[in-house]
């Protein structure tokens, strides 16, 4: 019987690792315009590109990696002899999908690595065979894996370089390491290319429309306090060296990091940790593969994309757990709007006005599966107000209401939405259906997708304003009671501008209604009061307080009522 594997133990100090700032050109990908399922007979003519604010600088991205060609990180995955300073004739590296195996006299070293086109990843052992320990090794990075960033065809093997070029090991296929008692026999065999080998390497699904990729100044120096009705002792930090530490609020777990493009996409690894059951809180890193930004709120996304954890800095005082916030015409019959909130917990929070400044008790009306929220008001001709989701994979479901304060399942309307950012704008056309709005993230460019009243739109989708990168755009109402959906911006300066609808799907020129906005979340479009004008609702991202704005109908605002806190 082989003698276990010796691993590196969960510690709750810092483990310094090598430094870590590295990242990758960005592969431009052209998009198609998101399409609609439901497609009427008569088309919508489409209006006149409208007003569109002023262009904003591409923000800058992190030190990238020296280019390198691009290449199929699966064609790494096999047993090679390496050819390294400070490495003996007969050592072998053995890498598989997420893990490898350095083999020397002594025995065998494991860890953890990752690749794509461009990128090498490899952490720093966390096993090794007992025969290794003994020899007086330890779990310190092995210095020429430990500075790869990258890797080259060389013949029928591979060059591992550092971010300089400069070669650092040479990888061909030469033999297998000798019998050892410490080592299972399946490892002196090259690993099999299985389907599962290659969906480890699939290039994982971008970040969902809406979010901010992450960086690296945005990750480390805080700790990120997991939010959501999980132990609320369970955290994670990310170091500038390229480690991290986390626990659910009873185990310690850690790893190793690396950002590998300005796209939010991270390869990872992770250590052992203990397992005392605790509330299933999602720590490990070795689950993320996109990190992204909703507002202060960090977003983890899973290989399969999908949301498993949002965290915030520690201290964030009273910031609760509500991960969006939205206005929406009336949905229970009383005439008046409502505040729905997503909780983190999974579940659908509705709020009316129970007084001039105090909100109602929460009402859970509906789950939250994490798709992406839009009230567009009736959308499919019902005379109740709807919702619209978005999923990961773009696609598009209709959530309809009820009219009692319910909505129904989701019902698919549109697909291809993944990297646009959609806004529901009230009836923009003046034919009586509300109408989306839609960025296109990668260009700023503005479309208008018409509702057609039977829950799907009208064809085609014309663009109507360009150059809205780094604007947060929301549907209004009627602000100035002219009878005609408005919109509201808030610039990279915190500025607050109306841009008046015409009535035709474009708007007239901007109009600044107000400043300092650049720290609250904004929930717009419905009457909360009874007073027949749109207002506003804005968090606090600083300390969770939320305010009403109530609407004077000259396009500005009146002064701010304190509503509620914790949100």
């Amino acid at each position: 019987m082989s003698s276990p594997i010796k691993k590196s133990a969960p510690s709750s100090a810092k483990n310094p690792r090598r430094q870590r700032r590295l990242g990758a050109a960005i592969r431009a990908v052209g998009q198609a315009l998101p399409v609609a399922l439901i497609i009427p007979a008569t088309p919508l003519i489409g209006p006149a590109v409208g007003a569109s604010p002023a262009a904003q600088a591409a923000p800058s991205s992190h030190v990238a990696v020296a280019a390198a060609p691009i290449s199929n990180p699966v064609d790494l995955v096999n047993l090679w002899r390496v050819k390294a300073t400070g490495e003996a004739h007969d050592t072998w590296l053995r890498l598989d999908a997420g893990s490898y195996q350095l083999f020397r006299a002594c025995g065998h070293f494991e860890g953890g690595w990752n690749a794509d086109g461009k990128v090498f990843f490899a952490a720093a052992p966390n096993g090794m065979s007992g025969a290794c320990g003994d020899a007086g090794y330890t779990f310190d990075p092995i210095p020429w894996l430990a500075a790869a960033v990258s890797y080259e065809p060389v013949g029928k093997g591979w060059r591992l370089v550092d971010k300089a070029g400069k070669e650092l090991a040479l990888l061909t296929i030469d033999g297998a390491p000798p019998p050892d008692k410490n080592s299972a026999d399946f490892y002196r065999q090259p690993p099999k290319i299985t389907p599962e080998v290659r969906a480890f390497f699939k290039e994982p699904v971008p970040l969902p429309s809406g979010l901010k990729p992450a960086t690296m100044a945005m990750l480390t120096g805080k700790i990120w306090i997991l939010i959501g009705g999980y132990n609320p002792k369970a955290f994670l930090k990310f170091y500038a060296d390229g480690s991290w530490h986390g626990s659910d609020g009873c185990n310690g777990r850690g790893g190793e990091w690396m950002l590998v493009n300005n796209a939010g996409k991270l390869f990872t690894s992770s250590g052992m940790s203990t397992a005392i059951g605790c509330n299933n809180a999602p720590i490990g890193l070795y689950r993320t593969t996109m990190a992204g930004f909703d507002g202060k709120t960090l977003v983890l996304i899973n290989p399969e994309g999908k949301e498993f954890g949002r965290f915030l800095p520690k201290g964030t005082s009273g910031i609760g757990t509500n991960n969006q916030l939205l206005l929406s015409p009336d949905m229970t019959g009383d005439g008046l709007g409502e505040l729905i909130a997503a909780h983190g917990n999974g579940s659908l929070d509705r709020y009316s006005m129970a007084s001039p400044t105090k909100l109602s008790a929460k009402s859970r009306f509906s789950y939250w599966d994490r798709d992406k929220l839009y009230a567009p008001g009736d959308w499919n001709g019902s005379g109740f107000a709807d919702l619209i989701t978005v999923d990961f994979m773009g696609r598009m479901y209709l959530r309809a209401g009820d009219g009692k304060g319910g909505i129904g399942h989701k019902e698919q309307i549109g697909q291809g939405w993944t990297g646009y950012r959609v806004i529901p704008a009230g009836d923009l056309t003046g034919d009586g259906n509300n109408d989306l709005l839609a960025i296109k993230e990668s260009t700023g460019e503005l479309f208008l997708y018409a509702g057609n009243g039977r829950g799907g739109f009208k064809y085609p989708y014309p663009m109507v304003g360009h150059g809205w990168q780094g604007f947060e755009l929301y549907a209004a109402g009627d602000l100035n009671k002219d009878g005609h959906a408005d919109l509201l911006s808030v610039d990279s300066m915190g500025n607050l501008w109306m841009y008046a609808g015409r009535g035709d799907g474009t708007f007239r020129k901007k109009i600044q209604v107000g400043n300092g906005w650049g720290k609250y979340l904004l929930a717009t479009g419905a009457d909360l009061t009874g007073d027949g004008l749109a207002d506003i609702v804005g968090r606090d991202n600083d300390n969770g307080t939320l305010y009403l704005y109530k609407g004077l109908g000259n396009g500005k605002f009146a002064k701010k009522i304190k509503i509620g806190t914790g949100f």
